[in-house]
């Protein structure tokens, strides 16, 4: 590489790519003294230490100065290029203007130009073709498809070196700044995590310490003794309360005024569910003669109180036999189907001896006897 062209570029890289931080007084705490703005402060100086290094490995020595072309002349009629050097010397080069080509054409294999001074010259078409190679680098891949060739740039080749100097300082810059950035965060995070969980100068000042507060004072579980010094407790007392209150002014003297809680589910609406005392003691008869009543024990027991067939001497104290019952339905059956027979057999009677209409002498719902006039004076049940 030339001095001129190092020079060209040293100079795109001196571009400015520090930029300073702006410290604020107290009280603000933007501005603090941490590692991060100091870190920002040491990049700096970093940075431009790398510059006088560089700076210093690439100025051009005086001795190289000298032989550096400063000026260039060319004369048109002689065709003579005139370079002038930085120490004042010059350098002459003839282009050979007189041997320019006037006119050229193809004579078998080879190329003719005629040149200005009437001169011909021969050069074979051979000379013009050209082999080229092209090689893969590390940095570069090359193929060759037919008369096309490519280039690739492998992925993960490109280095720092390779980036433009703009390119390497708006890396540099975005670096400080990410630093920066994360030291304010972290600031953040910190002061953050105080009012959320507490931390130091946050004991009692801080999200998690009110949300324990109000769970205690809400519906208790926080510390001892906050089971019934809780919103939850006298809420339920206070229902409870209430509900007595209603049950009181409601009550008119029966069972079916006074509300009652199901605590056993009883009604089969559930668990806990308002009802009234006689709906509850209707259940609990029902059950009585479901469950008791009909059971193979209950009948056992029963028996040992229903004996000789009725015939106890104690009043009050056993129940009608079943056996008893049934003979003495038995022999009510069979006395109103006597009486039955009787009546037929007066009807026939009467209507052979025309009796007189019966007088009625006994009630209309116990079947009893009657007396009927008539010349044979007999009786008839009814």
């Amino acid at each position: 590489m030339g001095i001129l062209r190092k020079m060209k570029q040293r100079a795109a890289e001196m571009e400015k790519s520090y930029f300073p931080y702006t410290w604020k007084d107290k009280p603000s705490i933007e501005s603090p003294i941490n590692s991060v703005n100091l870190n920002h402060i040491e990049s700096g100086i970093n940075e431009l230490d790398n510059r006088v290094v560089v700076l210093s490995k690439d100025k051009a020595e005086k001795t190289e100065l000298a032989n550096v072309f400063i000026n260039f002349e060319f004369d048109e009629n002689s065709g003579v290029m005139t370079f002038t050097r930085f120490d004042g010397s010059k350098v002459e080069k003839d282009t050979a203007m007189e041997k320019i080509a006037l006119n050229c054409y193809l004579e078998g294999d080879n190329f003719v130009l005629e040149l200005a001074d009437g001169s011909k010259q021969t050069v074979s078409l051979s000379k013009f073709i050209d082999t080229y190679t092209f090689k893969s680098t590390d940095v570069i891949r090359m193929s060759v498809n037919g008369k096309e060739v490519s280039a690739d740039i492998p992925d993960g080749k490109i280095t720092l070196e390779k980036l433009e100097a703009t390119v390497m300082s708006t890396i540099r810059q975005c670096v400080l700044d990410a630093q920066t950035a994360k030291g304010v965060a972290e600031q953040a995070a910190s002061t953050a995590q105080g009012w959320a969980i507490g931390g130091e100068s946050f004991e009692k000042n801080n999200a998690k310490y009110f949300s324990g507060q109000s769970k205690r004072y809400a519906v208790g579980g926080v510390e001892e003794g906050d089971e019934t010094d809780n919103a939850q407790y006298y809420c339920e007392e206070a229902r409870k309360a209430a509900e007595q209150a209603a049950g009181s002014v409601g009550f008119d003297g029966t069972a079916s005024s006074v509300s009652a809680v199901d605590t056993h589910n009883l009604t089969g609406a559930g668990a806990g569910k308002k009802s009234t005392v006689q709906n509850l003691l209707d259940v609990i008869a029902q059950k009585l003669v479901e469950k008791v009543v009909t059971s193979d024990t209950f009948q056992i027991v029963l028996a040992k109180y229903l004996v000789n067939n009725g015939l106890t001497t104690e009043a009050g104290k056993f129940g009608l036999d079943a056996a008893f019952g049934k003979n003495l339905q038995d022999q009510i059956t069979q006395q109103n189907s006597n009486i039955t027979e009787i009546q037929n057999q007066y009807a026939a009677l009467n209507k052979e001896n025309h009796f007189n209409k019966p007088q009625k002498i006994y009630s209309d719902t116990v079947p009893c006897l009657e007396v009927v006039s008539g010349s044979s004076g007999s009786v008839s049940g009814a």
